[in-house]
């Protein structure tokens, strides 16, 4: 089950900032919401909360924050949504997918005109998986950027491409940090080496497409405005 990033660093943490100083108040649709991690700290009555995501025993967990949740995988099926969301958020969802392009071309038809959209996804080309290769290695990890359940992967060049072939502009650009917090003990909130996430952030942000561990979109439909 996936657990909210505490971090300020995690694209977790750069999500819900984006929301909170972009988005003011209406429909939100968090797309793969797993437990409701995402939802549950954007809580507000500013907010209508809606999930939907294919696993069930996450679902309730998710009801709890969210005013409704559909339980479905929107690669197969799309729910028919009897609302218009004026904000949109694929958090770490479209690289388990096959054809993520046409899962967001076929979601996007349910945001209303000026609707905002999320994404994040990892960073295949990461200086950490290109060390990797240039040894030969490209060895699937359960969680991560070689996560064994991603079935695409995005460079910075291709995640700006999906989001140009489906008609959306891009707002803003953010770059998550690799969580040194989550593999080294030492590196976590209060201890010795903490310090390290505040370098590899620094590091993420001055060349995202070689440090970034994630890449974080705010976009809307290039016939948009924000209100």
């Amino acid at each position: 089950m996936y657990l909210f990033k505490e971090t300020p660093f995690s694209s977790h943490a750069i999500i819900v900032n984006l929301v909170r100083l972009n988005f003011i108040k209406g429909t939100i649709l968090d797309i793969g919401c797993a437990s409701g991690y995402i939802g549950r700290q954007l809580q507000s009555s500013d907010y209508l909360l809606y999930g939907v995501d294919s696993d069930r025993r996450s679902l309730e967990e998710a009801k709890k924050y969210y005013k409704d949740v559909w339980l479905s995988d929107v690669e197969l099926h799309i729910p028919n949504f009897k609302v218009k969301f004026d904000l949109l958020i694929f958090a770490d969802i479209l690289e388990h997918l096959k054809k993520p392009e046409g899962v967001l071309g076929k979601l996007l038809r349910f945001g209303n005109e000026q609707a905002l959209v999320i994404i994040s996804v990892p960073n295949v080309a990461n200086i950490a998986v290109r060390l990797l290769l240039l040894f030969g290695f490209f060895n699937y990890t359960d969680k991560g950027i070689l996560d064994k359940t991603h079935l695409r992967f995005f460079t910075l060049s291709t995640l700006l491409n999906l989001i140009d072939d489906n008609d959306l502009e891009i707002l803003k650009i953010k770059f998550s940090a690799l969580p040194f917090f989550e593999v080294f003990p030492l590196a976590r909130r209060g201890k010795p080496f903490y310090l390290l996430n505040i370098i590899a952030y620094i590091l993420a942000n001055f060349w995202g497409r070689m440090f970034a561990y994630q890449f974080v979109v705010l976009a809307r439909r290039k016939s948009g405005r924000i209100s």
